[in-house]
């Protein structure tokens, strides 16, 4: 499984109890870096389909409840999603222009209902910003160190996390630099050699 949160779901089955192995994705942290100087004015991102899975829904009302006078929601790859309260949303994005759009934001959030493990958050990760996440994205994050965890479907904690932001400037700097260290040790080669030591101890029984 490419996540704990991912392995908890296979681990409540009794014919799979111990018998699931964690192998968490990489990411590219070269494609995916932070940029030189960070936005003046607070800005928040959010990167994934417009699917109910994604929780999109409960970022767009937490958001539009918040009316923060000078915050930007930025939506990548949503179909065009109208929201009433200073969002850009941008639809479907190259992939090549997706790391800009992410160096140039403060907080990343995605509030998934469920996921394996979302690349994205990584990507957001290693482009150095923190990330407001649910516990089902399986983002390899420690609440309160390289982003906020908040209950999915709960719009309520979803706006105290960004409003946590929003006030704390000096939290998004030092949780962003907690996130792109974090980031830089989850390589693909060691996606790759955990692949290869789960398959060799499996095979070794």
């Amino acid at each position: 499984a490419p996540s704990d949160a991912c392995a908890e779901t296979y681990e409540a089955h009794p014919d799979c109890k111990g018998k699931v192995h964690v192998a968490n994705f990489g990411v590219d942290s070269e494609l995916f870096h932070p940029a030189e100087k960070s936005p003046e004015d607070f800005r928040l991102v959010y990167s994934g389909g417009n699917i109910i899975r994604k929780g999109l829904w409960y970022l767009v009302k937490a958001w539009n409840e918040l009316k923060l006078q000078d915050g930007l929601l930025t939506l990548l790859s949503t179909d065009q999603y109208s929201t009433s309260w200073r969002t850009a949303s941008h639809g479907w994005v190259p992939d090549e222009q997706v790391p800009i759009y992410l160096r140039n934001s403060s907080v990343f959030c995605l509030p998934s209902l469920e996921e394996g493990q979302a690349l994205v958050c990584l990507e957001a990760m290693a482009s150095g910003l923190p990330v407001i996440v649910t516990h089902e994205t399986g983002a390899p994050i420690e609440d309160g160190k390289e982003g906020l965890i908040v209950p999915s479907r709960d719009i309520s904690k979803l706006k105290e996390a960004i409003e946590y932001f929003h006030k704390n400037p000096g939290e998004i700097k030092r949780m962003g630099a907690n996130a792109r260290a974090k980031a830089e040790q989850m390589t693909w080669s060691k996606f790759g050699e955990r692949v290869v030591e789960i398959c060799e101890e499996v095979a070794s029984r």
